[in-house]
């Protein structure tokens, strides 16, 4: 497999993050939610790699990925007192 086309990967992550909550806006059911990004993740796949293993290897890795950055930056925000002020416990667990 050609992991040439991984820094292309990275660059369609946040793209695929702002995809799936626009579907999600649409009015996806809940139950397809977690089907979306790898599904994209897929068919954007298709732009940059080279062979069919490479798109579905790499474009569930996208989607993957970029559902993994949205949990990481909702818990990160969930964190943020009411006061604007992050609270800031570096032995919590995310």
């Amino acid at each position: 497999m050609d992991f040439t086309s991984a820094p292309e990967l990275l660059v369609l992550l946040p793209l695929v993050v702002g995809l799936v909550e626009a579907v999600k806006a649409l009015g996806i059911p809940h139950r397809f939610a977690p089907l979306a990004p790898i599904v994209l993740g897929i068919g954007l796949a298709f732009l940059v790699m080279p062979t069919m293993t490479a798109v579905i290897l790499g474009g569930t890795t996208l989607g993957l990925m970029a559902s993994g950055l949205y949990l990481g930056v909702r818990a990160m925000v969930s964190r943020w007192t009411a006061s604007g002020r992050p609270k800031i416990d570096l032995g919590a667990p995310l």
